[in-house]
């Protein structure tokens, strides 16, 4: 059984399902996606799709979908995510719709759920990876207390920055 975190001050977080699959497959198969190195076909969506949700039934835990509290609309995946192959257990945030940048819903969201990793899931470290050059990620995981610790190759080959998040007892 899946844990979920609690509400932010304007998300509520959600097991992802199918009815986002259409605000995800928008982000995937659009501009901000392609800008990532991200995009993908709307099947291939659907794929990416099935492996999240398939993460929450391997790991028992896994990244959720926020949804805004006063209009119920999806704005993005958010929170622990650690695949097979991956080096550390992560913290991830991304944002679907340009629209909600600059409003704090990533930071409110990601601070969300490092608090759930730590808290409810019992993790001791976790970093973020964020791709060089993704400056406001970058300034996100800086503002939410986390260094960079050297980078990562991933099992695609592209190297990602490091991001570590500072451990419950750093946080005293």
């Amino acid at each position: 059984m899946t844990l979920t975190p609690p509400p932010s001050a304007r998300l509520r977080f959600c097991m992802p399902a199918e009815r986002h699959l259409d605000a995800m497959t928008a982000f995937q198969t659009g501009p901000r996606a392609a800008e990532r190195g991200w995009s993908c076909r709307p099947h291939e969506a659907w794929r990416h799709w099935a492996a999240i949700i398939g993460h929450h039934a391997l790991r028992g835990f896994g990244p959720f979908v926020g949804e805004r509290l006063d209009d119920g609309q999806p704005v993005g995946l958010f929170g622990p995510w650690h695949p097979g192959g991956q080096a550390e257990r992560e913290i991830k945030w991304t944002l679907w719709d340009g629209a909600d940048e600059g409003r704090g819903l990533a930071r409110e969201a990601a601070e969300t759920m490092i608090s759930f990793a730590f808290r409810q899931l019992g993790w001791d470290r976790a970093v973020s990876y964020i791709e060089p050059g993704n400056a406001r990620s970058a300034a996100l995981a800086s503002r939410l207390g986390a260094r960079k610790d050297g980078q990562w190759q991933t099992p695609s080959g592209k190297c990602v920055d490091v991001w570590r998040h500072p451990s419950p007892g750093d946080r005293l």
